[in-house]
This record gives structure tokens, sequence and C-alpha cells, in this order.
């Protein structure tokens, strides 16, 4: 032991020791705190601190003051043996884990605590120690006398070997030491307290002492004790004693009390044993004791006085033993098969509750308050009750009793409430109470052969689920009655076929759900109907809504309603599903709230008439598989009102969808395509929007769909100036013509506004139009478009499909032509891109096979093709014709021109076919661009040379020459293509070639002080003409028509361009070639 250089005498200065701990008296490394007993007492000593060791030896005394306590010694790793001075009276050691052995010295009486040793190995515990120890690692225990009443040993997991004195009156606690398996308690002990074993998991073998009077709370819980011989000494047994046991049988002593109170006031115990006295002989005693199987009572007063209560409605709610399981109820060694309950008892909740045995059951007639709840609930052997006279108060009472057929209550009885009482007694076929006025929870609930119940003076039913599947029962007859709440008051009652309740103000949510045979209903005071509440009533016809100022979601659905007319006083939150026979209905006011109309199959005519002021914008109203039957369609649906949302999906013979009104969203989805869409007029359909693609037409390319204004069927569609056209209010509609009208203000055409209206030829702008969105009339059959000046863009896949369009002309505003605008239009026979377009996005033109396309202009202005993974011009055939007015060649990524003949203006031959798109295609460098109108004048001469290569001598006196003209400047359009012949057509003028070989061409009827530029495309003779080698071709009457031909099939060295430039068609490719008076495209 480490010791101070010299001991520091009573009444030294105050200090403090190494450790930071003040203390007044220092000896041998242990330091002390001086203090005085209770009011000036003597004094005593502390220690409060040590030094480092090992074995700590708290001395009797220092200078003669006796050590009587030690402060809290805790997480020292130091301290291995500890031995008590014979002064001590209080201690207090934690977490010293490296303590193996704590000697009392013999010291009884001695307080406090020792928590948290691991290493301890043994111990013995004097007499009267009232030391609470828990978490020691203690093996063995010794316990020398009678110990104080704060003893215990306590979650001490490795204890196996407990002995315990002869003498002693009451055991110390030992809850939690889960390693302890057996138990010798000494014959003395009178009394087990509370918690002694709980939780002793290990615990199986306990000698019983054959003196002991009480078993307190949780005495044996949780212990693994499968018998327990009861002595006839024990007189109370507390509540929990033992739950979650293993036991299988117990038998009451005669020598039972019922309570504390009945022992007397000399307990043979202090009270501080004892947690809950008041429970003593009550709730719980077997609770969790899945293998409890009988019980014995030595009387039925015993029984009254000490029921089971197997099940506890407080906390998490404890059983007995399996939910399926019953106790088997003796007196002495007889079953228990007849009870009768006398006025003495004061009721005992679930006292019998899960036995079994019980047949006959017999209330006594009572004078005093008497609670039976949940009594006699689940006893499956019990067949009838007989209830006499009083005023008992019943709940719960006989709640899954399934073999209970006869309930005889006395006309004497009082009984004015009813609650749970009858709930799954299946057996259970008539009921009647003289006078209870009120009915309340799940009473009847599960009563599966109830065939009628009479309650004269019922006034009131308080609670849901009250007859939920009574399915024998066929009338309801409560003239007086009215109902709070009705959540589930008569579902599934499914043999219910007359309602008589004259008094009831609400039907409440599910109140007749499933009651499949309702058929007749008398409830004119009902002003409002619960969600749900009459769903899957397939007999019910008819429901007169008169007085009903509420109806909430799903109330008729899957119902057997033929019509229903809500009226405009009526709240309608209206989702009908599944009604099969219903052919009308008539909203007259929707309420807020989502909306649902689906799987009527018959339904005729759906017409909503109003809608609530407080709707809220985004509730919908949904029409799903609405007349899905077959055969043709006959279905209308009707919206008068300025709905916030319309939902129609899976209604495939819908007939007409009208709207009367502005909705501001509409799903339509393809599976509820109408045949008609009727509006009262156009300007209020245009307000109204449709989402993503549930459109009336949604994106089925099969919809035609006819729209009404009124009752007038429109092929010829106005739409008026200044109008936002949202996507798809008329995609899949069969308008021949659309005329956008002059007006004040731009129309604006949302996306897939025309979509797939195959009947459509013509689109007339006669107004401006500031946006054509993506596919506004993708699939349409428009034939010739020429869209107008003053629209600057255009939205992505406008004329995608349009399997009829030949031509479209395209405004010199624009800037960019997006993808697909021309994509699959197997008709189109020219593009020409305006001046001003820069660029082009993927697959503008997709080939089709046999698509007479022959002529692709691009642009000054133009720069690129798209630069992405898809070409612009997929697929172009080689006898397409390009005509590139840009001076540099514009640049893409995946775009080839390989083979085609390109026109490029005159001196750019080189620079396009150093280009890499364009390197391997034909360059002509023979467009000029410029060409101006002199001021005064109104026309152009354009010198074409001629047959060059050809001999003068070869006097071709008439020609055909086209030629293509495009008035350039701030609203640059195309004059169009002039075709001139030897008769003048359409210039009115006769063309003659001279020997030079120079054809002078005038163009009348143009801009003064504006710049033109024009393409020369090619010319041929309709006369005989005269080859380099001085041959002669007879051409006249032969067909100038353009055909196609194979390269061998024609002269290589008698092939000339349509400029009368000879060509060598073995090294040319997709050129047209003059060959003996015909032209061809050579592929």
């Amino acid at each position: 032991m480490c010791a101070v250089a010299a001991c520091i005498p009573l009444g030294a200065a105050a200090d403090t020791s190494p450790n930071g701990v003040y203390y007044t008296v220092a000896q041998d490394g242990l330091y002390f705190e001086q203090r005085n007993e209770y009011r000036g007492g003597a004094p005593y000593l502390v220690l409060v601190d040590a030094d480092y060791v090992e074995q700590l030896v708290i001395p009797d005394e220092v200078d003669g003051i006796p050590v009587k306590e030690t402060a809290r010694f805790e997480n020292r790793v130091d301290i291995e043996a500890v031995t008590l001075g014979v002064n001590m009276r209080q201690i207090d050691f934690r977490n010293c884990k490296y303590i193996e052995s704590f000697d009392f010295n013999g010291v009884k009486n001695v307080g406090g605590y020792l928590r948290d040793l691991p290493a301890l190995g043994e111990l013995t515990v004097p007499e009267g120690t009232s030391v609470d120890m828990s978490n020691l690692g203690v093996t063995k225990v010794v316990v020398e006398g009678q110990c104080g009443l704060y003893f215990a040993i306590r979650d001490c997991e490795s204890l196996v070997d407990l002995t315990l004195p002869q003498g002693i009156n009451y055991i110390p606690k030992f809850s939690r030491c889960t390693a302890l398996q057996k138990v010798e308690i000494p014959e003395s002990v009178t009394v087990i307290p509370d918690d002694a074993f709980n939780g002793c998991t290990s615990l199986e073998n306990i000698t019983v002492p054959p003196m002991l009077k009480i078993i307190g709370n949780n005495a044996f819980s949780g212990t693994r004790i499968s018998t327990f011989d009861c002595p006839e000494s024990v007189q109370l047994i507390c509540d929990g004693a033992f739950s979650g046991t293993r036991l299988t049988e117990f038998k009451f002593p005669a020598s039972l009390l019922t309570s504390f109170s009945a022992y007397g006031s000399a307990y043979p115990v202090e009270e501080q044993l004892f947690n809950n006295k008041a429970t003593a002989n009550a709730n719980s005693i077997f609770a969790d004791c899945y293998n409890l199987a009988r019980l014995s009572y030595p009387t039925e007063e015993i029984l009254l006085s000490i029921p089971p209560a197997f099940y506890q409605y407080s906390g998490l709610g404890r059983y007995l033993c399996n939910y399926d399981k019953r106790v088997e109820l003796y007196i002495g060694d007889s079953p228990l098969t007849e009870l009768t309950i006398p006025p003495s008892f004061k009721g005992a909740n679930n006292a019998l509750q899960r036995t079994t045995n019980l047949q006959r059951l017999k209330i006594a007639d009572s004078t005093g308050a008497i609670e039976f709840a949940g009594d006699f609930a689940y006893i499956p052997t019990l067949e009838s009750v007989e209830i006499g006279a009083g005023a008992p108060t019943f709940w719960g009472t006989f709640e899954g009793c399934e073999n209970l057929k006869e309930v005889t209550v006395s006309p004497k009885n009082r009984t004015s409430e009813l609650s749970y009482v009858f709930k799954g007694c299946k057996s259970l076929e008539y009921v009647e109470f003289p006078v209870v006025v009120t009915l309340r929870g799940e009473l009847f609930e599960g009563c599966s052969s109830l065939k009628s119940v009479y309650f004269k003076k019922l006034t009131r039913i308080d609670g849901t689920a009250t007859f939920k599947d009574c399915t024998s029962l066929e009338e309801i007859d409560f003239p007086r009655a009215n109902v709070t709440n009705g959540y589930e008051l008569f579902r599934g009652c499914s043999s219910l076929r007359r309602v008589n309740m004259p008094q009831l103000s609400s039907v409440g949510s599910k109140m007749f759900l499933d009651c499949i045979s309702l058929e007749e209903l008398n409830i004119p005071a009902a002003t409002t109907i619960g969600s749900e509440a009459f769903k899957g009533c397939l007999s019910l016809r008819e429901f007169d809504l008169t007085n009903v100022a509420e109806v909430e979601q799903n109330a008729f659905s899957y119902s057997g309603l033929y019509s229903l007319d809500v009226p405009e006083g009526c709240h309608f939150a209206a989702t009908l599903i599944d009604c099969p026979d219903l052919k009308y209905l008539t909203v007259r006011n929707l309420s807020k709230g989502d909306a649902t109309f689906q799987n009527l199959p018959n339904l005729e005519r759906l017409e909503i008439l109003s809608v609530a002021e407080d709707r809220r914008d985004y509730d919908y109203c949904t029409i799903s598989r609405v007349m899905v039957g077959f055969g043709e369609r006959k279905g209308v649906i009707k919206i008068d009102c300025d709905l916030p949302q319309l939902r129609i999906t899976n209604a495939p013979w819908l007939k007409r969808l009208e709207i009367n009104n502005v909705i501001k969203k509409i799903l339509i989805h393809s599976d509820a395509v109408p045949a008609e869409v009727a509006v009262s007029n156009v300007e209020d359909y245009l307000q109204c929007s449709f989402h993503e693609n549930s459109t009336p037409g949604g994106y089925s390319k099969s919809a035609e769909i006819d729209f009404y204004v009124g009752d007038e069927l429109v092929r010829n569609l106005e739409i008026p100036a200044g109008s936002d056209i949202k996507p798809l209010v008329f995609a899949g509609m069969t308008f021949d013509k659309v005329t956008f009208l002059d007006g004040e203000g731009k129309t604006s055409v949302g996306e897939y506004a025309f979509a797939y209206d195959t009947r459509l030829r013509e689109l007339e702008f006669a107004g401006g139009i500031s946006s054509l969105g993506e596919m506004a009339f993708t699939g349409t059959g428009v034939e010739s478009v020429t869209l107008p000046e003053d629209l600057s863009s255009i939205g992505p896949r406008l004329f995608r499909g349009c399997s009829r369009l030949r031509k479209v002309v395209f405004p010199h505003n624009l800037e960019y032509l997006p993808y697909q605008t021309v994509d699959y239009c197997p008709k189109l026979e020219q593009l020409i891109i305006p001046e001003g377009v820069t660029g082009a996005g993927y697959y503008v033109y997709s080939d089709s096979e046999g698509a007479p396309l022959s002529l692709i202009s691009l642009p000054s202005t133009f720069k690129s093709f798209y630069s992405g993974a898809y070409p612009t011009f997929l697929n172009l055939p080689n006898d397409v014709e390009i005509l590139c007015w840009a001076s540099t060649p514009p640049g893409g990524n995946l775009d080839n021109f390989t083979g085609n003949t390109v026109h490029v203006p005159v001196g750019c031959k080189d620079a396009y076919l150093n280009s890499k798109i364009w390197a391997g295609a034909t360059i002509i460098d023979d467009l000029v661009i410029d060409r101006d109108v002199k001021t005064g004048d109104s026309s152009i001469e354009i010198e074409v040379p001629v047959n060059p290569g050809i001999s003068a001598d070869a006097q071709v006196t008439s020609y055909e020459v086209e030629c293509s003209i495009v008035r350039e400047g701030a609203e640059d359009e195309p004059v169009g293509t002039y075709i001139f012949d030897g008769d003048g057509n359409p210039v009115q003028q006769r063309v003659e070639g001279d020997a030079s070989g120079v054809l002078t061409l005038r163009i009348e009827g143009l801009s003064p002080d504006t710049r033109y530029r024009y393409a020369v495309k090619g010319f041929t003779a309709d006369r005989d003409l005269v080859y380099a080698d001085g041959s002669v071709v007879t051409t006249s009457g032969t067909s100038t028509a353009i055909g196609e031909v194979e390269a061998d099939t024609i002269d290589p060295d008698d092939c000339y361009d349509l400029m009368g430039r000879k060509v060598d068609i073995r090294h040319a490719h997709g050129i047209i070639v003059v060959s003996k008076g015909r032209k061809f495209y050579l592929r």
C-alpha cells in the first residue's frame, strides 16, 4: 500500500487529494472527509479517495474517529480486493472491473451499491445487508441471514449457485439472473416479494416452502417453471405472479383471500416489499402462460373473487395463452359447466374470458350497479345465458362465444345500453332487451345466424360495425333510432332486404356496404350519404336524393341502380364504379373532390350540369371504362359546367362527348375516343386544355371524330383571329378545310392541334399566325400549303406523315427548319427552303420508295445541316437535283450527296468539290444569283447558252426551258417557275435560238427596284437535233415526258445535259441527259 510521508492530523486545513478530491484527513494514501451524525451528533469519517491501491483495506477508525461510509468509487482499474472496516454502514463501488473479492468482514446491516463488478466471482452476504447489487460477475452467492428490505442481486448473468439460510421470513430479489436454474427456498419463508425471480429465464426448479403465504407481483414472471404445488397456506397471489411461465395447470388453495385488506392490518413484512398491494389476487396472474390448460378452484365463491382474468386491455394487451387456446375451469375435480352470478358479484374485467367447460350461465336479479366487461368473452362452450332483473352494464361481455344460441332477458331488466356485447356470437339467432335505448360499438358484428332483433325503446346507435356481417339478418325496423357515426353499421348483411329508419339523419360511410339483397329503404330524414355507403348493394334499383344535401365518394359504386338524378342542391362528390345496370346519370351540381365514373357498361347518358363553387382547380372528374358493352356506340357524356378537370379512360363505346363550358384540363385516353365531340361554341372550346396524349383523338392515327357546334356538323372550321389553340384540341377530328380568319391579333397553334385529321385537305391562313406548335398538322391529308409570311418559327414535325402533301411554301422569316418537318411525305414534289434559313434539324425529309421529289433548293443563307447523329436528308435518291445557292458549302456530319447533281453559284465548284459532304456529287456551277429589275421596268432578261457542242447547222428552232425565279429582299418569296417554249407560253413571246447558241429569256411582270435570283434547269428540243458528228435525230412528235432509263440502254456518246453540254455518262450519276429527243434521269 502506498502511503504519504506523514499523517495529516484532524483539524488541519482542508486540501485536495492527487485525484482532485476534497478531504480533511489523510492516512496511508487514503483520504477522508469528516462529517457529523444527524443534528450535531458524533463525528465520523467518509472514505472519499485513495491513491493507487490494489488491496483496499478500509480501517475501523482514524485517530479515534470511526470510518462508516465510502463515497462513490467508480471506474477504478487499480482495486482488486476490498475489505470493510467493522464500523461500515454505507458503501458504493461501481464499474470497478478488476475487483475479484469483496469481504464484508462480518459487518451486518450494510447498505449502498455494488454495481458493474464483472470480475467478482463469489460473494457472502451477511445478515441485514441492504446493498443493491447488479451486474456482478458472481457465480456463487451465499446469504447468511435475513437481509434488509432493499437488498437485491439483479442482472447477474453468471449466477448459478444460490444458498439461502433457514429461518428467514422472506427472500431477497434475484431478478434477471438468467443463468440461475435451481433454487431451494427455505421452509421458514412465508413471503416471496415482488420481482423475486422475475426474468430468471433459466430457472426451472423451485422448492416451494410449506408455510408460504404471499406471492408478490411478477414473482416468477418469465421463468421456465412448469409446475408449482401451491400450498394450502397461501393467502395472497399478486398481479403477474406466474406470467410468462410454462405452467400447464394450477390449483388454487382454499386458504386464498381476496386482497391485502382481507389479510388484516398486521402484515408479516413491511409494506415496501410490495409495489402494488391493490392488485393482489387480481388480473394477469397467468398472463402469457401459453401452456396453461387447466385451473382448479376450491369453490365458485373463490372463482368469482379471484377470477383468472387472462386478458388485459391495458398496455399491449396480454394473453394467457395462444389466441385459439382455452383454459379448462374446474371446481374441485369437476368441470365447471353451470355458473350463477350472485347479486353480490361486483364484476371483474375479463373474469372468465378465454376459458372453457362453462355451458350455462345465469346472472341473478340484482339491485346494485354491476359491470360485466368482457367477463365471459371467448368461451366456446357457452350455449345459453339467462339475464335477470336489474340494470347491469354489459361491455364486450359475450364477445366471441361462437356457440351461444340463446339469450333470455327478464322483462324487468332495466339495462339501457349495450356495447360490443355479442360480437362474434355466430350461433345467436334472436336478441330482445326491453328498455335498451342505446347500442354502441361492434355489438353484433359477425353474428352470422342472427335473423332479427327487437329493441322497443331504441333511440340511438352510437358506434361502428354494430351489425356488420350479420349475414342472416333480413329486416331492420328502428322507427325511433338515429345513428351517430354509423361507419360499416350494416356492412356485409347479405340477406338484409328491408330497412325502416325514418329518424336516420346521416348515412355513415360504408353503412350498407355489400348489402347485396337490400331492396327497400325508408330513410326520408337522411341529408348526407357517406363514402361507399351503398357500395355493392346490387339489388338497390333506385334512390331518391331529393332531401340529400351531400353525397360522398363511391356512395353508390358497385350497386344495382338503374338511374340516378342528383338534384342541384346536393353536393355530389361523384365516384361511381361498376354499376352494371345504370343507364341514366344526371349530376346537377358536382361538388369538390375528385370524381370518377368507371365501369358503367350500360350507361347511355351522363350529364354534369354544374359544379360547386368551392371545387378546387386540381380536382378531377374521371370517366373510365364507361359503356364497355358490346355493340354499336350509344353512350353520351354531357358536361355543362366549368369543370376544373375531366378524365375519361377505357370507354370504347362512347358515342358523343358534349362540352358546353370551359374545362381547364381534359384527359381522354386513347381507349375512350368518342365518335362525336359537340360544343356550344368554338370560342369556349378553344379555352379547354388537354393533357399530354389525352385528347378526344389522342395519338390514335385511326381516330375519326366528327365535330359539332350544337347540332351542326362542322367540316369547314373557322378559327377567330387572336385565338390561342391549345395543344391537341382538334386532334383526330374530321375537317375538310381549316381557315384562320383575319382580324385583330395573331393566332397561336399548339402541339398536335390538328394531328391525324386525315380528311383535312386545305389550310387557309387569312390572318396572322404567331406560332405553329410541334406536329400541329402531322398525319393530316393536306395537299398544298402556303404558310403566312409573318411566321418566324415553326415547331418540329409540322407536316410529318402527311401522305398527300405535294408542296409547301415556307415564309422568308424562318431562320431554322426543325427536325422532321416534312418527313414521311411520300408525294412531296419539291422542297424549296427560303432565303434567311441558316440550318436544319435531322430527318427534315426521308425518302419513300417511288416518291416524286425532284428538286431541293437551299438558300444562299444556308450554313449547316444537322451536326448530330442523324442526317438532315435520309435516303435521298440520286435523281433528286439540288440547287445550293450558298457561296460557302454548307457543312454537316452525316449528310451525303454522292451521285446527286448539285447546281452551285458560278465560280464555287472547286469549294464544293473540296467539301466532305459534297465531294461525291456532280457539281455544276451555273447559278447566277443577282439580277436587278431597273427603275420603271418590270422585267429581266436572262441569256441562256444553248447547244454547245452542237453544230451551228443544227437548225434548232424551238426550245423548252425551265427557269425558277425568287425575289430577294426583306420579304423574300418565290415568284414561280416558268416554262418557255416555242409558242411563247407563259411569257407570250417566241424564243428563237441563233447560231451562236445563246437564248435570251425575258421575264415580265416583276417588281421595279427589286433584286431576283434565278436558276435555269435545262431545256429540250422539240425539233431535229444535229450532233457534233453530223448525225441528225428526228424528234418530231416524240414525248418529252421525264422517265427513267438504265445507263446501258442509251448511247454514251450521244448524251447532253439540259444546258446542252455533252456528258460522259460512264462517269456521271444522277444527272439529267438528253438522248434521242427525250429527257431522262440517269441512275
